[in-house]
């Protein structure tokens, strides 16, 4: 039996922030978001 599976993560786009830099020349804070859409894809056999 094998088994395939496709799943896509953040479907609904939402720019969460992962990370936060201060950037100390423009005295600015540079916000760092998530991947826009990351696909997972897996395979399995069993016997």
């Amino acid at each position: 039996m094998t088994l395939e599976q496709f799943d896509v993560q953040n479907v609904t786009n939402s720019q969460a922030v992962v990370n936060e830099y201060f950037i100390q020349a423009t005295n600015e804070i540079y916000k760092v978001p998530q991947l826009v859409l990351f696909p997972t894809i897996s395979y399995s056999i069993s016997f």
